[in-house]
């Protein structure tokens, strides 16, 4: 039986939600809420009123709103006892963060955040080959493409959720807590900000410091060319990600040629796909299997959230 989607934020990727969504076509119905007025002959199912919106019965939902709304969409929901896949980052403030630090001990309802990479699956061949290139004397995540978006008037600490960083930084810090662990130290390396007309760009280096390596994460809104890249490196090996490609992973080992090939056959059905339809079939599926666990564990979350303020901390620190 098909159920009933709610969908918060209609912006640009709450757009792209709802294009996807209509695709899968495993839907019942679609209600969405917005912050613009509704011209009077638009789908009667689009809602500016969050009161009529929620009375709705609606089974999954995806919210897509502002950051600042994230944390007040997302308490609303798991107290409904609802499924809901979420868009990062998950909080804007420390203070949020102590609250779905508290929050999580007793909730049971399934909460996806929507790290697009760790769904898309040439990442999932990278972390399952990562083990066999050797041991790892560096991993290099290379984010970021040309963004003219962010604007602010500040560029401070009571700000971060609008800078640059704050938006892009989860999901590379994402991929390293599933591929290594909370890291043991993290350095800046680099930072500088650069205001044109208003708009804030940005560019960053960090060190994340594991036990027998670094791991770096460079970072950049201004430049032309779209990087989503992941460099594993041992002594005589290397394993490389491209979220921006639809190509195979690259590798240096013969092993690793095997392992993609099932991949490669499958290539036009796999790789055409986007990371938003990999987590959005992933988590739609599972909720009308109802393969979800009964009881959802924020924890991996909670600790991408607790290392983008540590960052947000190193940034603004006077030296």
């Amino acid at each position: 039986m098909k159920q009933n989607l709610g969908l918060i934020g209609f912006g640009n990727i709450g757009s792209k939600f709802y294009t996807e969504i209509i695709n899968k076509n495993i839907i019942n119905r679609i209600y969405i809420l917005k912050k613009k007025s509704i011209p009077k002959k638009e789908n009667k199912n689009i809602f500016t009123d969050k009161k009529k919106f929620f009375s709705k019965k609606i089974e999954l939902f995806i919210v897509a709103s502002p950051i600042k709304t994230h944390f007040y969409y997302l308490k609303k929901i798991i107290n409904k006892k609802k499924a809901l896949l979420i868009e990062k980052p998950l909080v804007s403030n420390k203070n949020d963060l102590k609250k779905l630090i508290k929050l999580n001990e007793n909730i049971k309802s399934p909460v996806v955040v929507n790290y697009i990479d760790l769904f898309n699956p040439s990442f999932k061949v990278l972390k399952k080959n990562i083990c066999k290139i050797g041991k790892i004397n560096k991993i290099t995540l290379k984010f970021g493409k040309y963004q003219k978006i962010y604007k602010s008037n500040r560029i401070d600490s009571k700000n971060m959720q609008k800078l640059p960083f704050f938006d892009w930084m989860p999901h590379p810090i994402a991929i390293l807590v599933k591929l290594l662990g909370c890291p043991n130290d993290i350095k800046l390396v680099k930072n500088k900000f650069l205001k044109i007309k208003g708009y804030i760009f940005q560019d960053l280096k960090l060190k994340f410091i594991y036990k027998d390596f670094n791991a770096y994460i460079i970072f950049s809104n201004k430049q032309k060319k779209s990087k989503r890249d992941v460099i594993v490196k041992s002594n005589k090996n290397y394993l490389v990600y491209s979220g921006q490609s639809n190509k195979i992973l690259k590798s240096s080992t013969s092993y690793s040629k095997a392992s993609f090939k099932k991949f490669d056959i499958n290539k036009k059905l796999i790789f055409k796909t986007s990371g938003i339809q990999n987590n959005l079939y992933y988590t739609i599926d599972n909720f009308v299997k109802k393969s979800y666990s009964k009881k959802n564990n924020l924890k991996f979350d909670i600790q991408v959230m607790t290392i983008l303020f540590k960052i947000g901390s190193l940034i603004f620190t006077k030296k």
